[in-house]
C-alpha cells in the first residue's frame, strides 16, 4: 500500500552542514525505523532525526513569500489566527 505522505529526515555531518531529505510514500514506522539504522550505521559522522510526516512540504524564497503561503493553505486563515484552546 503507497502512502501519500513525505517523510521528512534532517541530517547534518560533523561539520554542521545540515539539510532536509524528503522521501515520498512511506510510512511512520517505516521511516523510525530507516533513521534508527542510519544512525546505527552513520551515527559516528552523521546525526539523522525522523522529523515525521507532512501533507505538503512547502519552500518560500523570502520572509516575506511565507504570508503568502500561509495565505494559499489549505487551512483557514482564521483558524492560523485563533489561539489554540486544549481539553482537559
Amino acid at each position: 500500500m503507497r502512502h501519500d505522505k513525505c517523510a521528512v529526515f534532517q541530517v547534518t555531518n560533523n561539520h554542521g552542514h545540515a539539510r532536509l531529505i524528503c522521501v515520498s510514500g512511506i510510512r511512520f514506522s517505516d521511516g523510525a525505523t530507516f533513521e534508527s539504522e542510519l544512525r546505527r550505521e552513520y551515527g559516528e559522522w552523521l546525526h539523522v532525526t525522523f522529523l515525521g510526516r507532512f501533507d505538503q512540504i512547502e519552500c518560500a524564497p523570502d520572509l516575506a513569500q511565507v504570508f503568502d503561503l500561509l495565505l494559499a493553505s489549505p487551512a483557514p486563515l482564521h483558524a492560523l489566527q485563533e489561539p489554540v484552546l486544549r481539553q482537559v
